[in-house]
């Protein structure tokens, strides 16, 4: 490959030209080399720095906001993850920002000014309810909108839809680790016998007895499991006498990791 120099101080090639102060072209490609710094001794790569301190160092241009993104190829419009300075009152951006191949959903993000991260888009759900609910039927029944969250439930939270109130079942969209909790108070079951039951995939995970007496009486499950994609999590009871009531009744899902 011949190399030529000009009286300018500009060597040019077929594919190359480097001018007198530095700046490089490549093809349809431009590099200044007062922006962009490969110090080979330290093995850095500096982007906006001459003395990059770091194996890779982006630093922000004065009043920019951008200290990195990654974008869609066919739109100037930053896509994925961005990377800002510290947000201003124009600006108001996150400190690292993950979102759709739209930019229009967040689906992580971390406050500059606090370090907290939250995940917006993460899938849980939380039902409450503050009344109860009369056990009208034997045998097994999975708790859901047509007996404890028909009408009990003053609190619900289903962020992902993917809690189904009609099937009483929390669905697991993806694999990962998630936790469930349920609580609630039974009393008014004299004789017999009346559990209550987390279940994974209709097998029960745990489960806890009513005693047989009148008084109220807490239950309590809460567990953390390994879980795929399309496994199912409800909470059922059953029992063998015509008799009893639960209270309160509460069941929480969440997707932590």
């Amino acid at each position: 490959m011949a190399l030529t120099l000009k009286g300018n101080g500009q060597i040019t090639s077929d594919n190359y030209t480097i001018d007198s102060d530095g700046a490089a072209t490549f093809g349809d490609a431009t590099f200044d080399t007062s922006t962009l710094k490969v110090d080979a001794t330290n093995n850095h790569v500096g982007f906006g720095t001459a003395t990059p301190q770091a194996p890779i160092d982006a630093t922000l241009a004065a009043g920019g906001d951008w200290v990195a993104r990654f974008q869609n190829t066919t739109s100037a419009t930053p896509y994925g993850v961005q990377i800002y300075d510290a947000p201003s009152a124009s600006n108001g951006y996150p400190l690292l920002q993950v979102t759709n191949s739209a930019g229009s959903t967040a689906y992580l993000r971390t406050d500059s000014g606090t370090g907290y991260v939250t995940m917006p888009v993460q899938p849980g759900c939380s039902y409450l309810s503050s009344k109860q609910y009369v056990i009208a039927a034997t045998g097994t029944q999975v708790m859901n909108s047509s007996n404890v969250w028909a009408s009990n439930v003053n609190h619900g939270h289903n962020r992902g839809s993917h809690f189904n109130a009609s099937t009483g079942r929390f669905t697991c969209p993806v694999a990962g680790r998630y936790m469930f909790i349920f609580t609630c108070q039974s009393s008014d079951f004299g004789s017999g016998y009346l559990y209550f039951y987390m279940r994974l995939n209709q097998s029960t995970f745990s489960y806890s007895q009513k005693s047989q007496a009148n008084t109220w009486t807490s239950h309590i499950h809460h567990a953390v499991m390994e879980l795929n994609a399309n496994d199912y999590v409800d909470i059922a009871w059953t029992n063998n006498y015509v008799s009893g009531q639960i209270h309160y009744a509460g069941f929480t899902a969440q997707l932590i990791s």
